[in-house]
């Protein structure tokens, strides 16, 4: 199936969904890759009786061939908890396989011009009652290369584009209100994260290019251990240190 015009990301997924045929459902943008046991480690896990299977993915900064070994890569590996989802988005839209969703109305939002993904586990865990299994196994490669463009490198490289993207997420909040007092909490947190990163553009610097992810596992260790909440709004500012903009780009 081949829409006659760009519908836009969303719509494009929500495609491959009406037409697929099979019982479990994965999602790979064109520039990532599976690795070789991907889906074999994915299903085992939803044939025991999982709804949604996410695996851990590496985050790099240069070309893998699945075929080979791979080297470097920042491990995307935070533990998935349903009511945290609430504040951040916990894992990329490739490192899922879930059951198919056919027969249900969960559909990615066309309206969204980001975060759909997220909005998607949600109305998926809060509406039909999905469960996730998080495998801390690498078996997906998410490739951010420099000098290629990108919607998340774009983010990153003026305030406009963060202050858009942060008042997409408050959005996002609005639609999904937070069920506890401590993922309400943690949500400001989230809006520390972006108001530090547009500090960081604001005085021409342009933040580390893992500062979502390093940021979520802070959030994610102090919300398995309360002590760790002490101190965490000084992290997070360290998360958003970058370079100058002069310096080289990072996608």
């Amino acid at each position: 199936m081949t829409h006659r015009r760009r519908l836009g990301l969303p719509s494009a997924r929500n495609t491959g969904i009406e037409h697929a045929r099979g019982r479990y459902l994965a999602f790979i943008d064109d520039d990532d890759v599976f690795l070789p046991r991907h889906l074999s480690i994915a299903l085992a896990s939803l044939e025991s009786g999982a709804e949604t299977v996410s695996t851990t993915c590496l985050v790099t900064d240069h070309r893998v061939d699945p075929a080979g070994p791979v080297q470097g890569g920042v491990p995307w590996d935070v533990e998935f908890d349903p009511v945290l989802l609430e504040a951040c988005n916990l894992f990329p839209v490739h490192t899922a396989v879930l059951r198919t969703v056919t027969a249900t109305t969960a559909r990615f939002d066309p309206a969204l011009p980001a975060v759909e993904d997220w909005d998607f586990w949600l109305r998926l865990t809060r509406d039909h009652g999905y469960r996730v299994v998080q495998i801390p196994e690498p078996t997906v490669v998410y490739h951010r290369i420099p000098q290629v463009c990108s919607m998340i490198g774009a983010v990153a490289e003026s305030t406009a584009a963060m202050a858009e993207f942060s008042a997409l997420v408050r959005r996002l909040w609005s639609r999904w209100p937070a069920s506890t007092d401590r993922s309400s909490r943690f949500r400001l947190y989230i809006g520390v994260m972006y108001w530090q990163v547009m500090g960081q553009l604001a005085v021409g610097r342009r933040p580390d290019p893992h500062y979502y992810l390093r940021s979520v596992q802070a959030l994610a260790h102090a919300w398995r251990d309360p002590a760790a909440e002490v101190g965490l709004t000084g992290r997070l500012a360290e998360t958003a240190g970058g370079e100058r903009i002069d310096d080289r780009h990072v996608a």
